[in-house]
């Protein structure tokens, strides 16, 4: 196991070049010092591919000192805790404890070098190829160790996915459009239809398009492959050389310069690949900015047994994910008086609801307004391959999605969910702290789409909504509602009124949906629901397809959101207080919030 150490001075400033020395050195642990990181950081946004991070910032919030430790996601770790913890302490005297120092050349380097990094030891036979490695990223050089008889090996993650890259598209859709649909075209029951669909478009997907495994790799910051970038490493390493040879004022100026140099470089380079990005492919931007600038949960060490298996876990999540709604509901009755009270609001329009069979047009249009996302539902279809083959399989799907809208069922399949639970906070042992995100079949997200659709047009002409309910409605957002709550409070301000405000969190709201409920108050608004009590009925689920199946009696399902304060913070990590954030006009950030928020910082820097 390799280790080492590295006064880094500002963890956020040298990111990405700390990325490219921890993969250029194959190291395992790495121990960092000065950090310069406080509590307004979010672990999110520290991402080195291939690595986790535990640290400890200076007491008292200050931005100056602070220590962490980045190490190799595979290992398993146990963090100690120590009478110094929470204290001020922040040196170390060692006396007659045995304890070796293994490093002996200088790893400070100006005119006077000096040795001040220090990796201590009370085994120093199982210490080997301790080295003083030169290293332009601060001032101090790193140090490293190799530790015998320690060794985890490294895992290779792997992903089985069907590459899209070399298919014939024109070759694919000739032989769909030559394949025999009759099982389709012929089938009344929507269950019978959806086996007849598969059988027809599997044998000929899985031809034009194998499933293959593929064996990921952390990538590194792309932008540091720039030429540019790359010609001022160079330099700033031949600057350190002569540095070197020739300590005096004018080298170590030299050095100081290329340094510089470097900085800039790499900013103006990172800048400009976003740029490039978000000019030709915006979802592209997005992904990019998740994977190299904010991470979709906080990295965390392994701390579980090798005892527990996945199964296991998964199953205790998947109880624990169908517990929810029963036990919130059972909590509910205990407390209820009795009382009937009346349906708030009653019916409120002379006009009624029932989901229609769709054209052609509509469902492309509902098709082409769905997630360009590639990842595929639990039957190994993907937006993207609908979308490539629907000017050929459009009449089908068409079929499938009016017969379960004519005879308001759906099948079994639609309803099974593969849960994904992402860790919210706290305790990554406890199933509480997880949200769980389902992962459903890309046609019955499609037959949901064009049923919300329908349904959304009848909620705004007959006006059921009351003006001021944000979530959930196109255009809307919280952004909006926290702006209408600042000026409403001003202006009562402004004329001597008082403003109170009282707040509602309901726990596990989504969860605990109670599906009864749920339809007696869709006919309250003139909503027929017989396919919405179809797709609510026999719903089940499995966690990252390991568990077993459990019944979903309450809830509904949840897709993922975007941290957009975590982005935020991110590109201001990234670009510095000199980016501009663009106040778009506010009307132009409703139509299009994922497009536009943020990303103007982008091409402004």
């Amino acid at each position: 196991m390799r280790l080492g150490h590295l006064n880094i001075r500002s963890v956020t400033a040298h990111l990405d070049q700390l990325a490219q020395l921890l993969m250029t050195y194959r190291l395992d642990i790495i121990c960092l010092t000065e950090t310069f990181i406080n509590s307004d950081v979010d672990d999110r946004t520290l991402i080195v591919p291939g690595y986790q991070i535990l640290r400890r910032d200076r007491p008292g919030g200050g931005s100056a000192g602070g220590v962490a430790i980045l190490l190799r996601s595979e290992l398993r770790t146990k963090e100690l805790q120590t009478p110094a913890a929470g204290s001020a302490l922040e040196t170390l005297w060692l006396q007659e404890l045995s304890l070796h120092q293994l490093v002996t050349s200088p790893t400070r380097q100006s005119e006077n070098p000096t040795l001040i990094d220090h990796i201590v030891t009370n085994r120093p036979q199982t210490a080997t190829e301790t080295r003083v490695t030169p290293c332009d990223i601060s001032d101090h050089d790193l140090i490293s160790t190799t530790v015998a008889g320690v060794r985890e090996p490294r895992q290779r993650v792997t992903v089985t996915v069907r590459p899209t890259r070399r298919v014939n598209t024109d070759a694919m859709c000739l032989d769909l459009l030559l394949a025999d649909w009759s099982g389709v075209t012929d089938c009344d029951n929507i269950s019978d239809m959806w086996t007849a669909f598969l059988a027809t478009w599997h044998p000929i997907i899985d031809h034009h398009m194998p499933m293959r495994t593929l064996q990921l790799r952390h990538q590194a910051y792309p932008w540091l492959r720039d030429e540019e970038v790359q010609a001022a490493m160079a330099a700033r390493r031949r600057a350190r050389r002569a540095r070197d040879r020739a300590p005096s004022e004018s080298t170590q100026q030299q050095r100081r310069t290329c340094r510089n140099a470097v900085k800039t470089t790499l900013n103006r380079a990172c800048a400009a690949f976003f740029e490039h990005s978000y000019k030709y492919s915006r979802p592209k931007t997005w992904k990019n900015v998740r994977q190299f600038l904010v991470a979709s949960g906080k990295a965390r060490p392994r701390t579980t047994s090798p005892a527990a298996t996945d199964q296991q876990w998964a199953n205790k999540l998947n109880d624990h994910f169908a517990s929810i709604g029963p036990s919130v509901a059972a909590a509910l009755a205990e407390s209820d008086t009795g009382e009937r009270l009346p349906p708030r609001p009653p019916r409120v329009c002379s006009g009624s609801f029932a989901p229609r069979p769709v054209t052609l047009p509509e469902l492309s249009t509902a098709l082409s307004r769905m997630s360009t996302s590639r990842a595929a539902g639990p039957d190994g279809i993907t937006v993207h391959m609908l979308r490539t083959t629907f000017p050929v399989i459009g009449p089908h799907l068409l079929k499938l999605v009016n017969l379960s809208i004519t005879s308001g069922e759906l099948p079994l399949e639609w309803k099974a969910a593969t849960v994904t639970p992402l860790h919210k906070k706290g305790d990554v042992a406890d199933p509480g702290n997880y949200r769980p995100i389902s992962i459903l079949p890309v046609v019955a997200k499609l037959a949901e789409r064009v049923v919300c659709n329908q349904l959304i047009n009848y909620l705004s002409t007959h006006h059921v909504l009351c003006p001021e309910q944000y979530g959930f409605r196109p255009g809307l957002f919280t952004e909006a509602a926290l702006l209408d709550t600042v000026t409403y409070a001003t202006e009562n301000i402004d004329r001597g009124a008082v403003t109170s405000l009282i707040t509602a969190d309901t726990s596990k709201a989504f969860d605990s949906v109670e599906h009864g409920r749920l339809l007696d108050k869709l006919g309250w608004y003139g909503i027929e629901s017989r396919w919405f009590a179809g797709w609510l009925r026999d719903r089940s689920q499995t966690v990252l397809a390991q568990s077993e199946t459990r019944s979903i009696t309450h809830g509904v399902v949840q897709d993922d959101k975007k941290d957009v304060a975590s982005l935020k913070a991110a590109l201001r990590r990234e670009f510095g207080n000199s980016t501009r954030w663009y106040q778009e006009s506010f009307e132009k950030r409703r139509k299009k919030p994922e497009e536009t928020y943020g990303v103007k910082a982008l091409v402004a820097v």
